[in-house]
């Protein structure tokens, strides 16, 4: 049953289809507060998937959009580049035979270099999709030769857990927020930090991401400069 929104008018039943297992990698996912905030708003949802491995994470996604198919009017699709393409690419194929409307939602600095690879995978991905958004407008623009209307909807974050506090003096704080993988060049921002702090020596670093290799490792043998924090 559709639950009501502002209580007189219905909204469609939402249907997630992502990475739902943060609470057992560490690692935080949009999806999940953009479905939970859409449940407390009023909207039907229902998500997938809560597995980790690849391969169980991908059968558990074909199923649930079979099975489901009856209680979700429009899905919501997560779209990264890799393997995990694969799965996207896999459901909305399985959507499109259902005769589901389907919104692609663009993740990913590697995604425009991997279209250029698969241009016509991508290309069929979103075209056929009803939406396409993206959380930057450098994904939107990377990828515009293959649909111009893709939509920049910035990642949302609750302002009230970010209270204003006056300060007297202020010092350079910079967080790094990103997984500790080779992918990411953690130990660059090390080093931009040493560079900064030539010419403002209070520059701290905090770096916060879970340890996908062992580029965390290789990060912490660097000259840490100081007001350096490893988490």
């Amino acid at each position: 049953m559709t639950r009501t929104l502002h209580g007189s008018r219905s909204g469609p039943r939402l249907f997630f289809v992502g990475n739902f297992f943060a609470s057992r990698s560490g690692s935080w996912q949009a999806c999940t507060s953009l479905s939970a905030g859409l449940e407390q708003a009023g909207y039907c949802v229902s998500r997938v998937s809560s597995f980790r491995p690849r391969l169980l994470r991908l059968t558990d996604m074909i199923f649930q959009t079979y099975q489901r198919r009856r209680r979700y009017d429009v899905a919501i699709v997560d779209v990264f580049s890799g393997p995990a393409f694969v799965w996207a690419e896999t459901v909305a194929t399985l959507l499109r035979l259902l005769r589901k409307r389907y919104v692609c939602i663009l993740h990913g600095g590697n995604l425009p270099q991997f279209a250029k690879r698969h241009p016509q995978r991508v290309k069929r991905l979103i075209q056929m999709a009803t939406t396409v958004t993206s959380p930057s407008p450098y994904l939107a623009e990377s990828l515009k030769g293959f649909r111009e209307d893709i939509r920049v909807i910035p990642n949302a974050i609750k302002i009230g857990g970010y209270p204003y506090r006056p300060r007297d003096t202020v010092s350079p704080r910079i967080v790094w927020l990103r997984a500790f993988h080779r992918m990411y060049r953690p130990e660059l921002a090390v080093k931009v930090v040493e560079l900064l702090k030539r010419e403002w020596p209070g520059t701290a670093l905090t770096m916060v991401g879970p340890d996908k290799e062992v580029a965390c490792a290789g990060c912490v043998s660097l000259r840490k400069p100081a007001g350096y924090q490893e988490r």
